[in-house]
């Protein structure tokens, strides 16, 4: 039997006396797409959080190809879709991908080329590409973003409500973007409370 990649063992988390998460525990295996469902309030976003090394854990053990989560080498293969997204609005959303793919150590030979792959893998439109990001639509955000999770070539991906925003037409495109990227072999964390996208 295979060994999990990333193992959460016994892990809790408190927030002035709030208890977010109690002694949880769970494996992901190599290629799986995994979800943590639950409603607002839950824990989801804090598991996530804890997962990225953005926060301590209070106890337990969490393990990324054996690594901890804010180790160097776990950056290296970790893409994130946070929830609440944040962009220099200012920035072009070509503008936007270069940039990040450049800080992911990504080759400049090829940086135009990747990125506007990305930006067609998720439908964004050529036409918005060099338009301001203040002007895109909550939808075409979070296409955006989806984008970005994907500039370092990650192995593992962790979506926080990665529909969230999203018209009808959008949420079919993630739906089928998680399928194509299962199939290519990544392995996905991706957390919601809206069990019909699940």
């Amino acid at each position: 039997m295979s060994h999990p990649l990333l193992t959460v063992e016994d892990v809790s988390k408190t927030y002035d006396g709030f208890k977010a998460i109690t002694n949880l525990t769970f494996y992901l295996f190599e290629g799986e797409l995994r979800t943590v469902i639950g409603p607002n309030g839950a824990g989801k976003t804090t598991l996530l959080s804890c997962l990225m090394g953005f926060l301590l854990i209070d106890s337990g053990s969490i393990l990324i190809d054996g690594e901890a989560p804010d180790a160097l080498a776990t950056r290296r293969v970790l893409g994130y879709l946070p929830e609440r997204l944040t962009f220099d609005r200012w920035m072009t959303g070509r503008d936007y991908m270069q940039y990040h793919h450049e800080l992911a150590g990504m080759p400049e030979a090829t940086r135009k080329l990747d990125c506007e792959a990305l930006l067609e893998k998720v439908e964004l439109h050529p036409s918005t590409w060099s338009v301001a990001v203040k002007k895109y639509s909550r939808g075409m955000l979070q296409r955006l973003g989806f984008a970005q999770a994907l500039v370092g070539k990650p192995r593992y991906l962790l979506l926080d409500e990665p529909a969230s925003g999203m018209d009808p037409h959008g949420v079919l495109i993630v739906r089928q973007l998680l399928k194509t990227l299962k199939e290519d072999g990544l392995t996905i964390l991706l957390n919601s409370h809206q069990l019909d996208q699940i």
